[in-house]
């Protein structure tokens, strides 16, 4: 005679190795959230520095200003996939690293921290993520 796991066996099982294959770990939680922070205030700095004096003197909004806003917008949406262990969030926000970086000189305030932030940012990720691969979809 066999031994068959029982299926709520089985369920549990899987149920464990997920959350172990699935463990955020305090140093990328701690980033995800002071990133979530960060992008939270760009954006309502964004907002309150040229949505306000726009709509007061009713002048057009340059192009670039809607590409700033996109960007942090998309910055947020691809944190929250990483919070939810999507590979294509990981590739989301490099690319929002590196289009903030184009859009800062196309607006003509990019200073020498803004080169190098996108490459330490994305060294960041990387270190953080990299045990954590296999977890990601």
């Amino acid at each position: 005679m066999t031994f068959q796991p029982d299926w709520r066996e089985q369920q549990q099982s899987q149920k464990s190795q997920s959350s172990l294959a699935q463990d955020r770990g305090g140093c990328l939680t701690l980033w995800l959230v002071v990133s979530v922070g960060f992008s939270v205030l760009s954006l309502s700095l964004i907002l309150a520095n040229v949505l306000l004096p726009w709509l007061d003197s009713l002048q057009g909004m340059p192009l670039t200003t809607f590409g700033a806003i996109f960007l942090v917008i998309a910055n947020l949406y691809c944190l929250w996939a990483i919070w939810r262990w999507k590979r294509w969030g990981v590739y989301g926000l490099i690319v929002t690293f590196i289009a903030s970086l184009i859009v800062e000189l196309m607006i003509g305030t990019a200073t020498d921290a803004d080169f190098i932030a996108p490459f330490i940012q994305i060294g960041i990720l990387a270190f953080l993520i990299k045990d954590k691969w296999e977890a990601f979809e």
